[in-house]
């Protein structure tokens, strides 16, 4: 693979506001460009006589990237195109320093001279391998490359791999904002590119400083590591196009690795249940986008009233590429089905848990037909058949167990919320807990049904505490199955 310049002004470990000049090319259209997606973040871009790579990763299926830690993922599918068949390259813009996107072939294949903007902590361990022009950015920072008539500007975005302390631990991020301007100073083109962030707080200062974003290019995956969030996950994709509101955004990072958990089909069913006004163009590996840029400077979104979805997916690519409003929007009545499914199903698992500690002799009466009992009692309701009591606190029992069900299920789903960075488990665990400190401490002692927790039997709190973090991981994993086999 052969290179398009000689020299990167700046130098190794070269910082925010060098100016790289390349070579101009003779034939260099202004009014398109492309994107050819490799696979993972590796996209090759081409526009206005620059050709640009992200994010390099050509790992193949059954290969290993490592994490740091001691943690490792393995690749579940193949690179649309070889490190070595790449042609010439301007530069590379690298989010971050991880194996899978940046993995041991390309550290050690790879150009060294090839100029690299990227994170200052990348640039460090670039450099130590042997690489002569990289470039590190602080989040705000620009770097611009000349070529003939256009500038290109690169300014790092800010960027999570983790939330709070716990992003320490992890190599910082930045996403990326590409800005193709004429000689004059006229935009021609902005692209953004998010990196492997979470949604946070500062995200919220991109569209007040680029409130003109032409295309995004998001980081999805929902990427997991010991169970921790740390890229979007479909939820926080739908959020980042609320926040940058880009023209047109292609999802890419999205099922190439075993470290993924929210898959493609998760964003299409978000974004459609969302009605964002963004064009949303999906692409397989392998398939080229070619967008069309606008003679005039990009208006922002608020005022754009032109028709979406200026690209165009090239032949010989996916035919069946579609803005998401085209895709179907299943509503929120199933979740609430398997909601009340899974509710029974994790009140029956508690239930049995009860139970079991009833027979071990270490707890009494259980709670649902004690409160039964009590709610008899208070309607004067005092000979009844024994049967037709425990019958009526099954009922209820499950009954409530399926209302809460359905009220997690129907919650978890809407898009607007937030995810937190948790596995659906322990997440059902925690609704589980909030459910027994609503009712149990709450609603239940209020109407004299049951003594509060403080005076109630020694072992029947840590019990129902037990008890309802089971009903609620239960619950979790249920309708996380469900809503997984509804996408398949």
């Amino acid at each position: 693979m052969s290179r398009r310049n000689d020299a990167a002004n700046g130098g190794a470990g070269g910082t925010g506001g060098a100016t790289l000049a390349l070579p101009a090319t003779t034939e260099a259209s202004l009014e398109s460009g492309s994107l050819f997606f490799i696979g993972n973040a590796t996209v090759l871009l081409r526009y206005a006589g620059f050709t640009l790579l992200t994010d390099p990763n050509f790992l193949h299926r059954g290969e290993v990237a490592h994490l740091g830690y001691g943690l490792r993922t393995t690749r579940l599918t193949d690179p649309a195109m070889r490190l070595e068949d790449l042609p010439p390259l301007d530069l590379i813009v690298l989010s971050h320093m991880h194996e899978d996107h940046f993995d041991r072939g390309v550290q050690q294949q790879l150009d060294r001279a090839i100029p690299i903007v990227t994170t200052r902590e990348a640039t460090s361990a670039l450099t130590a391998l042997g690489f002569t022009a990289t470039h590190a950015l602080d989040t705000w920072q620009t770097f611009t490359a000349v070529k003939g008539d256009v500038t290109l500007r690169i300014t790092a975005m800010p960027g999570t791999h983790a939330p709070g302390l716990l992003s320490r631990l992890l190599p910082p991020v930045m996403g990326s904002l590409l800005e193709f301007q004429r000689a004059s100073g006229e935009a021609l083109l902005r692209l953004y590119i998010t990196g492997d962030t979470l949604i946070h707080e500062q995200l919220r200062e991109i569209p007040r400083r680029y409130p003109a974003i032409d295309l995004a290019l998001l980081h999805l995956g929902g990427t997991r590591v010991v169970g921790l969030l740390v890229t979007m996950d479909a939820g926080q994709g739908v959020e980042m196009l609320r926040i940058v509101a880009p023209r047109t955004a292609i999802p890419i990072h999205y099922d190439d690795y075993t470290v993924f958990t929210s898959s493609l089909d998760d964003f299409k069913r978000a974004v459609g249940e969302a009605g964002l006004p963004t064009t949303v163009q999906y692409l397989d590996r392998g398939d080229t986008y070619t967008f069309a840029v606008p003679a005039a400077p990009a208006v922002p979104a608020a005022h754009r009233s032109d028709t979406p979805g200026s690209g165009t997916t090239s032949p010989g690519t996916n035919p069946s590429a579609q803005p998401a409003d085209g895709q179907a929007r299943p509503g929120l009545l199933a979740a609430a089905l398997d909601g009340m499914i899974g509710g029974a199903i994790g009140t029956a698992a508690m239930s049995l848990l009860m139970l079991a500690a009833r027979r071990a002799g270490l707890v009494g009466e259980l709670p649902p037909e004690r409160i039964t009992a009590a709610a008899l009692d208070a309607l004067d309701l005092k000979e009844r058949p024994r049967l037709l009591q425990d019958a009526l606190a099954a009922l209820v029992h499950f009954t409530f167990g399926g209302v809460a069900g359905a009220i997690f299920a129907v919650t978890t789903r809407l898009p607007r919320l937030p995810r937190l960075p948790v596995p659906p488990g322990v997440l059902g665990a925690l609704y589980g807990s909030l459910i027994w400190v609503v009712s149990y401490a709450g609603w239940i002692p209020a109407l004299g049904l049951l003594p509060p927790p403080s005076r109630d039997e020694p072992g029947r709190p840590p019990l129902m505490v037990l008890a309802h973090g089971l009903y609620g991981w239960t619950l979790a994993t249920y309708v996380k199955r469900r809503a997984s086999r509804s996408q398949e």
